[in-house]
């Protein structure tokens, strides 16, 4: 838990309490020694993992916390640029958010949540972690959702306005994605329709959806 003491708490007060307000009851226990985990990590540290291209510079976000790998519910698009620079060990390095779990989920519990990095940081050890719960206790529980990433060392792996499928089980299928600014990127499906898919299955050369 975060706090140690309920002063420490945010409270409201009430003249009474009524049915749909009861009062409540707790059961304490003593403590117990619990032996702590060998680490598998340090502290801060981050990795990607289940990638599809065989390389390390896409997959699962996962960052290193208490001396465990833990996923990241959630994924700004600054604290994406910091976690690449630091992965690729570069300055120039470029990110891409997926939250579609494409890399699969960890269903690992845990207090932690996101790094909070601010607009103007410029390295990553400037960021902060954030906990699951509130300003009185925290929750330990799994991710909503885990979130990936893809990070790129330069912006020429395309050209802006091709499109592609991936990741499908054959060619003329899979998840359609269009090159901007050098990068490839998901497209959403807000807006999206039949005309749109008809028109991106002609660039590619066949007849339509």
């Amino acid at each position: 838990f975060h706090n140690t003491n309920l002063s420490q708490c945010y409270r409201e007060y009430t003249s009474y309490c009524d049915y749909s307000n009861n009062a409540i009851g707790v059961e304490c226990y003593q403590p117990t020694e619990v032996e702590p985990l060998p680490s598998v990590c340090n502290d801060g540290d981050i990795q990607l993992v289940n990638g599809t291209n065989g390389t390390n510079n896409e997959g699962r976000v996962e960052y290193c916390y208490n001396g465990t790998w833990v996923p990241v519910c959630s994924l700004s698009a600054k604290t994406a640029s910091l976690m690449c620079q630091k992965l690729e060990q570069s300055e120039l390095a470029f990110s891409t958010i997926y939250s579609d779990e494409r890399f699969g989920r960890s269903n690992i519990k845990s207090s932690f949540s996101y790094i909070y990095c601010r607009n103007y940081y410029t390295n990553f050890s400037q960021c902060s972690v954030r906990t699951k719960g509130s300003d009185c206790y925290i929750s330990f529980r799994t991710c909503d959702q885990d979130y990936g990433l893809r990070c790129y060392s330069s912006k020429n792996e395309c050209n802006d306005g091709d499109v592609r499928l991936v990741d499908g089980a054959i060619e003329q299928e899979g998840r359609p994605e269009v090159c901007f600014n050098g990068i490839w990127g998901s497209i959403c499906r807000y807006s999206w329709n039949t005309i749109d898919s008809y028109v991106l299955c002609k660039t590619l050369g066949y007849d339509g959806p």
